[in-house]
C-alpha cells in the first residue's frame, strides 16, 4: 500500500468561504468595547491624536517638573512630607589601607586589608 492520495483529493482548499454577518449582540458588544476605550483613551483613533514625542528626547528621560526643587531629602522616619537634610559625603579617611584582592573559592574574589586576613584566606584555600 502507497502512502500517497488517492485520485482527487487534495490537502489544498482552495474555494472561498462565505462571510456572515454579525449578529445583534456582536454588534452590541463591539459598541460597548469601543466605549470602553474611548472611556480609558486607548482607542486607535485616539492614540493616533496623541502628539509624538519628540526625536531628540531620550528613553529613559521623563518630566520631573513636578517634583520639589531644593537640596532636602525625603525622610523615610518622618511622618508623610517630612524632609531630612542630604546625607553627608562619604570620603576616604585613611584608616584600612587595601593590601590586595585574593581568591576565596573559584572565582570568588575578595579584598584583602590585613596581612592576617590574607593568611586566613589562604589557609582556608588549602584545607
Amino acid at each position: 500500500m502507497t502512502m500517497s492520495l488517492a485520485k482527487g483529493l487534495s490537502t489544498t482548499n482552495t474555494k472561498k468561504r462565505k462571510t456572515r454577518n454579525l449578529t445583534k449582540h456582536d454588534r452590541e458588544a463591539a459598541a460597548a468595547h469601543d466605549k470602553w476605550l474611548r472611556k480609558m483613551g486607548t482607542h486607535p483613533d485616539q492614540l493616533k491624536a496623541r502628539k509624538k514625542k519628540p526625536v531628540n528626547t531620550l528613553p529613559f528621560e521623563r518630566d520631573r517638573s513636578h517634583e520639589r526643587q531644593g537640596n532636602t531629602a525625603p525622610s523615610a522616619g518622618v511622618g508623610a512630607g517630612g524632609h531630612a537634610a542630604p546625607a553627608e559625603p562619604k570620603t576616604y579617611n585613611g584608616a584600612r589601607k587595601l593590601l590586595g584582592i585574593a581568591t576565596l573559592h573559584k572565582s570568588n574574589m575578595v579584598p584583602v586589608f590585613s596581612q592576617e586576613d590574607a593568611v586566613e584566606i589562604s589557609k582556608m584555600r588549602r584545607g
